[in-house]
């Protein structure tokens, strides 16, 4: 009854990997965590084969209850500390994965921050060009209005500059 409640709890054990690792294949799985699923899925269907053996062989029975009697082992805790070792491993590796990712992130944002700073201040000497060029065109317009209210004829005025002559300062 023993042997069956562990290989119940190894089963549980394997169906919460299983579940785990739908998370860890959407997020990206690195070698060595890919590693350790394939250990889990292998010792997976170790625990099958045992559980089917046990299930319907009568000398499979008779085996483990000897060893358990006389030998006070169930050829059970060998998976249980294997099971136990690989969460183990699997926690360090996905513990070690995030921390790769944050740091990852961390310094991707770092970069993004200089980068938007870089950003701010070519935006910023654009809006100061375009309003130096506001500027321009305001005063340009101004001259146009003195221009037109002092009323220069066309033959007076510099084509190149569109500013008078000033042929009060010639002889």
């Amino acid at each position: 009854e023993g042997v069956f409640e562990s290989l119940a709890g190894l089963l549980e054990k394997c169906v919460e990997f299983l579940d785990r690792l739908t998370y860890y294949e959407k997020g990206g799985m690195d070698f060595k965590l890919t590693k350790v699923a394939c250990q889990h899925l292998q010792l997976f269907v170790e625990i099958c084969d045992r559980t089917i053996k046990l299930r319907h062989s009568k000398r499979a029975k008779l085996m483990v209850f000897s060893k358990l009697f006389f030998l006070n082992d169930s050829d059970i805790q060998g998976l249980l500390d294997a099971m136990n070792g690989l969460i183990s491993k699997e926690g360090h590796l996905v513990a070690a994965q995030t921390f790769n990712f944050s740091s990852e992130a961390a310094i991707n944002s770092r970069d993004n921050l200089s980068i938007t700073r870089l950003m701010d201040n070519k935006v910023d000497i654009l809006v100061e060009e375009r309003s130096d060029q506001k500027k321009e065109k305001e005063a340009q317009k101004m001259r146009d209005a003195i221009l037109k209210a002092l009323t220069f004829d066309d033959d007076a005025l510099d084509k190149e500059k569109k500013e008078p002559v000033a042929a009060w300062q010639s002889t």
